[in-house]
């Protein structure tokens, strides 16, 4: 049974629930993916061959209907964000509307998009940048990221207090089951973050990002939910034959 699969009957241990993903979560992935398995060159049948290793054809279909060139002209941009909803932006949505059918007002979701001034990530928020932030260390990240001072780039003072705030978010969470309560050093939250709903009405996201501050923005406005919605019908997926390049493996089990 997948991850997805045991959400969705209900087989798994319901307790409260933070879910959410970054607004450009292959920005740390896709270059070591297209490195290993495509060299420096990325073309169109390198894209498609890539594709079709994760579904069926219709997914070729609907990256070339949806992302390329609709999202960005650039192939390896519009990949970028056919991954992304692929493999986290698209199992995170069908988990909240699952959990949330089997735990009204326990399900809290957030679109992270904050990322660094300058840097690597300047153009979205990439898979796992939040840790250092929220954990208060950039030795999270020195394992396998060696430039940490340039990936994550100067922090202004406007965004310190986002990330105090998003810090406080979380222990709440952990503290209290929810992330409302009084934070971290005596502050209250900013915006008032509601449980999300499988209904269309009260599918509602925390959008974490320092400008213009943190809100509660429904699912169907994120630049993204369109193809999130579209690619949902193709989850799970086994991914074994990808197994071999780059990706993670704790992404890959998603889909199995």
């Amino acid at each position: 049974m997948s991850i997805l699969d045991a959400f969705e009957s209900g087989q798994y241990n319901k307790v409260p629930l933070l879910i959410g993903s970054n607004s450009q979560e292959f920005g740390l992935l896709l270059g070591s993916v297209i490195k290993k398995d495509f060299g420096l060159h990325l073309t169109k049948i390198d894209a498609e061959r890539l594709i079709r290793t994760l579904g069926p054809e219709e997914l070729v279909q609907l990256f070339y209907s949806n992302y390329y060139p609709k999202v960005s002209k650039n192939l390896r941009t519009a990949l970028h964000s056919f991954l992304s909803d692929l493999t986290f932006n698209g199992p995170v949505k069908r988990i909240a509307d699952a959990a949330s059918r089997y735990q009204p007002n326990q399900v809290y979701m957030y679109r992270y998009d904050e990322a660094p001034i300058r840097g690597l990530l300047e153009k979205g928020a990439g898979h796992a940048i939040e840790l250092p932030l929220l954990f208060g260390s950039s030795r999270i990240l020195s394992s396998s990221i060696s430039n940490i001072p340039n990936l994550l780039g100067y922090i202004p003072a406007k965004q310190r207090k986002f990330i105090a705030q998003f810090r406080s978010n979380w222990t709440n969470f952990v503290h209290s089951h929810q992330p409302n309560s009084l934070t971290y050093g005596g502050q209250t939250t900013a915006a008032v973050w509601t449980p999300y709903s499988n209904t269309i009405e009260g599918q509602q996201v925390m959008l974490l990002k320092s400008n213009p501050g943190a809100q509660m923005v429904p699912f169907n406005s994120l630049p993204t939910s369109a193809n999130v919605n579209a690619i949902l019908p193709f989850l799970p997926r086994p991914l074994a034959p990808f197994s071999n390049s780059a990706i993670p493996q704790a992404c890959l089990k998603l889909f199995r």
